[in-house]
């Protein structure tokens, strides 16, 4: 068998992109400036007391050396441009319009944070607004660091004004955990990780704000790198538009401080030019369909490279007035920004990239604009003011979409808002936060805008704060049809003054008070579908509902939110909640009436009743507008480890308020149709820094993220309703428990002694029920037949019917026929078996951080493989280690092979000896399931890959044995998962079938003239979780999460459905028929006519199942079952 070696590149720091012919050198540094009987100098006074008598003092030095003196007292920027004679800046953002000038054009830090109490800052700009003259900056953050800057100022100058870079800081505007980090000189180990990361630029920011020597080193290095790597797309430069802004700006503070060579600042000017005229900078900005059109919203994707060509564009004007590019490259920049007036709202919906990627450079781009048309037309106000609504009373922006505690903050709005604006409201928030939080991750320099406004209590934001939809987006539908969905799931359904973009309701800004923050919005990027869905809500500092979906859990079961599913359908769900009632009584009690309109055929109405200090309500009503058999769903998501008891689920957490508090969910639904699910976080928060970011959030040393829901399944004919009712309480030691109750009166709560109503609606109660799905449960057939001493993690069978065994403490057991043939110690626990089958099988495990075991049938060991990561640009799909988490063997011309999915996003292929013989980047995710078969009747195998446990979209690629692609076949867009996949065939015709978590679900795929062709798709309610297709019966059945069982044929026509109470969580072929597995355990026979033959329990959930034979195998939790 021939195996093609793919080779780990050997980056070289010294490659070089060949120079650009528009930049033959760099611009010249005149690092001293002239004084004397010849000389003229400028001096921008600033307009404080002390700021004045250092000016002064500055001026008196001057006229000592016989230098003329021109006095400006506090002029406006634009003299930086129109004077003839360098100019002394002197002061900071908060008392100088000049310093004010550089500060918007980020062209320096100086304010009252930087550089500190008692600090001061000398600077030469090296003619930074390519005037012919520099510019000398004198700046502080005080009285004491004025007087210091003076005294500075006058021991250096002498025949000239020499190069300065005299810097004696206190504070610094950056966490303070990225100094220690950047201080040590930690950079990635490869040039690429360089190159796809910002930390290096960072550094560079860092030199600049300090001086500090070995910074300067490490970011000569790290430029050696960037340069060695290119800015054109590669294999592992995918971005580099991304990274532009930053890689630009902290550059051209930097240059004016003589650390590189001549040779190197004409290699990095080229880069940028060079950057800038390629298809990753003004092309990737015009060839972008949203900047083509005015009347939609913007993306990070656009607005970050939009930006530094405007930066770009400044640069080469200044200082190559004869190159070509820098006009084009502002006029596509503007493109970026241009529905950005009046309008506020990016394409990301989600309190991630939108706040931390995209509304921090629409600010800043506004800053360099001189109309300031962002702030001046209100839509900069707009977004500041729901920066302060989505802050809750613990300083945190709830995480919801593609975010996370890292990026936790909207620390740039609310800082540039309140210098802008000169309003206190904005700052009183900003530094209610922890310093690190406020300075958090962004594409920007982290600035401080401290230019002294007073903070000021934002009492305008207590009880309810609505936040109106952007007209961009109610409209985008009506205007851009093309590109909506992208902003939007859908049309909106209600009148614009009814929709909203957030709604949040707070008894007060302190920690014992509540905050509620509802979505207003569905879709978007970054985000999903939550329209109407709670992001938080807590009490006494203590969290109680989230949403967390964290950028894996998106799909809309995976949000505080309810799900409906109409005869197995969701349709595509409404995008736009309608705030129909909003009043507040006399006690303070606040209700609200939200309705999400014609979702899956149904209309849900949430209603919501607030007691502060008390508790929140939460009435949920779904009513039909068509007949059908629905699942509805409340899901409730809490970062709190609570246990089910009754009707309530509850647990302990710690309260900066009362020590602890108990978070207790209540419902009025029976407890049967109840549960509780942990959501395995430790995908996306694996790191020590995420664990201690989630620790100081929920105030917990418990990492847990618990999922709570209430089924309710029924027929509906229209105008028939189900209601669920939930109840959320923190609760401090000294309070009562708030009790839900319902009688004949109607909805009520209860603390023991007084009752309270809770209004709302009448209903009329389904009347027929449903179709039977149950029968009577038989023993028969289902023994246990081994017993673990840990839990069971993988299971593979082998030709002869025997079964191999992994556990969770890394034993693996071949069982056959009733008893153990050998069983094997491993370390760590094992992921995956994959069997490469033949005369003397053989059988590998994926196990621990990094390994890969085989053994032969009689249990003796082959070899053990380690695993060694392959850097990707994407580190943030990567798993901590590149574990073996998939493992499939086959035989390709005779020889054994394993293909393994590894944590690094790399599919990689092992021959029968254990020896890595090629990788291939899953491009982007980790393989969640690998299998090697002969999928289109060619007689050869192939490697079938799909499945993702971290994805940036679902996909199923097929490979050769060799690695290479041979096809791709979509599914479903950005972070959804592959959850279901199978394949059948009749005759000549050969099918794929494959399931997502969320959106356009389930995918049918056939052989057509040697290419795979989709043959049609639907949008199922829930994940996918077992397809079986019966290919000569043209059949398939499908099985989801929300309990549907469906047949279609092979066109796609629905042929019948079963609805069970509970989630569907495997479904496996048994002969002609199938087998369904509950989320509890309950197994039933089904043939394809939608007969249940049989129905067996488990009494335990079932994790894992094989065939072997015409028997199936189920593990649950120690303990394997044959059936």
């Amino acid at each position: 068998m021939y195996f093609k070696r793919w080779h780990r590149r050997e980056n070289s720091f010294n490659r070089r992109k060949p120079p650009h012919p528009m930049i033959a050198q760099p611009r010249p540094l005149h690092f001293e400036t002239p004084i004397g009987n010849d000389a003229m100098i400028t001096i921008a006074a600033p307009r404080s007391a002390h700021g004045q008598r250092a000016a002064r003092a500055i001026r008196d030095a001057l006229f000592e050396k016989g230098t003329s003196v021109e006095w400006h007292d506090d002029p406006e920027g634009n003299l930086l441009r129109t004077t003839n004679s360098p100019v002394v800046i002197v002061g900071n953002l908060a008392d100088s319009k000049c310093i004010r000038e550089l500060y918007y054009r980020s062209l320096c830090a100086t304010d009252l944070c930087y550089p500190g109490p008692g600090g001061s800052e000398l600077r030469t700009l090296c003619d930074p607004l390519g005037t012919g003259h520099n510019l000398i900056l004198i700046g502080y953050s005080d009285e004491e660091g004025a007087e210091a800057a003076t005294l500075i100022f006058q021991n250096r100058i002498g025949t000239s004004i020499p190069h300065l870079k005299e810097l004696h800081i206190t504070r610094l505007p950056l966490p303070v955990k990225d100094l220690e980090k950047y201080r040590q000189g930690i950079i990635p180990g490869t040039p690429a990780e360089i190159a796809n990361t910002m930390d290096g630029d960072s550094i560079g920011y860092l030199y600049y704000l300090t001086g500090e020597a070995e910074l300067g080193k490490t970011y000569r290095k790290v430029w050696q790198a960037i340069l060695s790597c290119g800015y054109g797309r590669t294999e592992d430069i995918v971005q580099s538009h991304l990274f532009s802004l930053w890689r630009l700006l902290p550059w051209r503070l930097v240059e004016n401080m003589d650390l590189f060579s001549e040779d190197e600042r004409l290699a990095i000017t080229q880069y940028i030019y060079g950057w800038a005229e390629s298809e990753e900078g003004w092309q990737s900005v015009a060839g972008c369909p949203r900047t083509q059109r005015p009347n939609n919203p913007r993306q990070n994707h656009e607005l970050i490279p939009a930006m530094a060509l405007m930066h770009a564009a400044d640069y080469f004007e200044a200082h190559f007035p004869e190159a070509a590019g820098p006009d084009k490259w502002r006029t596509v920049g503007r493109t970026g920004f241009e529905p950005y007036g009046s309008s506020w709202k990016p394409l990301c919906d989600g309190l991630c990239h939108g706040w931390s990627m995209s509304q921090p450079v629409m600010f800043e781009n506004a800053l360099l604009d001189p109309s300031h048309r962002y702030f001046e037309e209100g839509g900069a106000r707009q977004a500041a003011e729901c920066a302060l609504a989505v802050v809750n009373n613990d300083s945190w922006m709830p995480s919801a979409g593609d975010g996370g505690a890292a990026r936790a903050f909207p620390g740039p709005i609310l800082r540039i808002a309140a210098d802008y604006y000169q309003d206190g409201r904005y700052k009183q928030v900003h530094d209610q936060a922890p310093h690190d939080r406020r300075f958090g991750w962004q594409p920007m320099l982290p600035r401080a805008f401290n230019s002294g406004v007073k903070p000021q209590s934002p009492d305008d934001h207590i009880g309810v704060t609505v936040v109106p939809v952007d007209p961009l987006v109610y409209h985008v539908w009506e205007r851009e049809p093309e590109l909506a969905v992208d902003a939007v799931t859908c049309p909106p359904t209600a009148p614009i003054e009814q929709c909203f973009d957030k709604l949040a309701v707070r008894s007060g800004w302190n920690l014992a008070d509540d905050y509620l923050l509802i979505d207003g919005l569905g879709g978007g990027s970054h985000s999903y579908d939550d329209a109407a869905g709670i992001i938080e809500y807590s009490r006494l500092g203590v969290t109680v509902i989230v949403q967390e979906d964290s950028l894996i859990h998106t799909a809309p079961e995976d949000h505080s939110v309810v799900t409906i599913v109409r005869d197995g359908d969701s349709g595509i769900i409404p995008g736009f909640a309608a705030l129909e009632e909003k009043t507040t009584d006399t006690t303070g009690t606040i209700y609200l009436r939200i309705r999400l309109k014609d979702y899956a055929g149904a209309d849900w109405i949430r209603e919501v009743h607030l007691f502060p200090n008390k508790c929140a309500v939460f009435v949920d009503t779904v009513t039909a507008n068509l007949a059908g058999d629905y699942a509805i769903k409340a899901h409730f998501r809490t970062p709190a480890r609570i246990a089910l008891d009754g009707s309530e689920a509850k647990a302990t957490q710690k309260s900066p308020c009362c020590e602890t508090a108990e978070v207790r969910l209540t419902s009025l639904s029976e407890p049967s149709r109840l549960s509780v699910t942990k959501v395995p976080l430790e995908l996306r928060y694996s790191s020590a820094e995420d664990q201690e970011l989630w620790s100081q959030r929920y105030r917990t040393d418990e990492m847990v993220l618990m999922a709570f829901a209430a089924n309710e399944t029924a027929h509906l004919e229209p105008g028939e309703s189900v209601r669920l009712v939930h109840l959320a309480q923190a609760r401090a030691p000294h309070e009562s428990a708030i009790i839900l109750g319902q009688d004949e009166s109607g909805l009520y709560i209860s603390d023991g002694k007084t009752r309270t109503e809770l209004p709302s609606f009448s209903i009329k109660p389904p009347v027929r029920s449903l179709a039977k799905t149950e029968i009577a449960e038989c023993e028969e057939g289902l023994d246990s037949v081994f017993n673990a001493e840990s839990e069971i993690t993988a299971l593979e069978s082998l030709s002869d019917g025997s079964l191999a065994i992994g556990t969770n403490s890394g034993t693996l057991t071949l069982w056959h026929q009733n008893r153990v043939k050998w069983s094997a110690d491993l370390s760590g626990s094992i992921h995956d078996i994959g069997v490469a089958q033949g005369e003397t099988p053989l059988v590998a495990a994926g196990h621990g951080p990094a390994e890969l075991s085989a053994f032969n049938a009689t249990g003796e060991s082959r070899w053990t493989s380690s695993i060694i990561r392959e850097p990707s640009p994407w580190p943030w799909w990567e798993l901590p280690t590149p574990a073996a988490i998939q493992v499939a063997g086959g035989i390709s011309d005779g020889e054994q092979f394993f293909a393994v999915g590894c944590g690094d996003i790399q599919l990689r292929g092992f021959d029968g000896t254990g020896k890595e013989q090629w990788m291939w980047r899953y491009n982007e995710g980790v393989p969640g399931r690998v299998t090697v078969t002969d999928v289109d009747g060619s007689g050869q195998s192939h490697i079938v890959v799909g499945g993702e446990i971290l994805s940036d979209q679902a996909t199923c690629r097929i490979l050769k044995p060799e690695g290479t692609q041979v096809a791709e076949l979509e599914v479903e867009g950005w972070t959804s998962m592959l959850t279901a996949m199978a394949f059948g065939e009749s005759g000549t015709r050969h099918f794929i079938g494959c399931g997502a978590n969320r959106g356009n679900n389930l995918h049918l795929y056939e052989r057509v003239d040697n290419q795979w062709k989709r043959l049609w798709k639907t949008r199922l309610g829930g994940q996918v979780t077992g397809i079986v297709i019966f290919a000569e019966s043209n059949r398939a059945l499908v099985a989801t999460t929300q309990g549907f069982l469906l047949c279609y044929d092979l066109g796609g026509t629905a042929q019948w459905h079963l609805l069970f109470d509970d989630a569907l969580k495997h479904l496996v072929t048994y002969g002609e028929k199938v087998i369904a597995i509950d989320d509890k355990g309950e197994l039933r026979v089904i043939d394809q006519s939608g007969q249940i033959e049989k129905q067996v329990s488990l009494l335990s959930p079932c994790s894992l199942v094989s065939s072997v034979d015409d028997k199936i195998y189920l593990a649950s939790g120690k303990s394997l079952y044959c059936f």
